[in-house]
C-alpha cells in the first residue's frame, strides 16, 4: 500500500488532485531546456525558436510530457519533432548528450545529474515550471509524520 505519492503538475498542463486525496505544496521547480554540445553557444537563456528544427526528447510516463513541450513550443509558434521518449530524466539529459535531441528537464534533474556533452539553459520569453506536490488520503495527511516528511521535502 501507498501511503504518499509525489505528483508534478506543469504550468502549461493544469492538472487536479484525485478525488479522495488531500495533497501538500511542496514548491515549484523551474523547467530548462537541455541541448546537445553542438549548441553550447546559447547562453544562459535561448529561445525556443533557436531548438525549432532539431529533433525532441520528451516523457514516456503521462501525456503531460508531451502536452506541455507542444504548448511551450506552440507559444514560439512550432510544432516540437517528438522523435524520442523516456521515463527518467538522467536518461534524457544523456540521449541529448549523445546529440539525439533536445528536450525539457526540471532544474532538480539537472542539479542531480549532468553528463558531459550538454548545454543547459532557461527558456527566453516565458516561464516554465513543474508544481511538485505530496498526495495522501486525508486520514495520513493529518498526521503527525506527514508534517514532518513533507516539511523536509519542501522546496526552499
Amino acid at each position: 500500500m501507498c501511503s504518499v505519492a509525489i505528483v508534478y503538475e506543469y504550468n502549461l498542463v493544469p492538472g487536479r488532485v484525485p478525488d479522495g486525496l488531500r495533497a501538500v505544496d511542496l514548491g515549484e521547480d523551474p523547467m530548462l531546456i537541455a541541448l546537445p554540445r553542438r549548441l553550447r553557444d546559447v547562453g544562459k537563456t535561448v529561445s525556443l525558436a533557436q531548438p525549432a528544427g532539431e529533433k525532441w526528447i520528451v516523457g514516456s510516463r503521462q501525456s503531460d510530457d508531451v502536452q506541455f513541450a507542444e504548448r511551450a513550443c506552440s507559444g514560439f509558434r512550432f510544432a516540437p519533432r517528438l522523435l524520442h521518449s523516456a521515463d527518467d530524466c538522467d536518461l534524457v539529459l544523456r540521449m541529448v548528450a549523445a546529440d539525439l535531441g533536445v528536450g525539457f528537464v526540471p532544474r532538480m534533474a539537472v542539479d542531480l545529474s549532468r553528463p558531459d556533452g550538454l548545454s543547459i539553459a532557461a527558456v527566453a520569453g516565458t516561464r516554465l515550471w513543474r508544481r511538485i506536490r505530496a498526495c495522501s488520503r486525508p486520514l495520513l495527511a493529518e498526521a503527525g509524520w506527514f508534517h514532518s516528511f513533507t516539511s523536509e521535502l519542501a522546496c526552499r
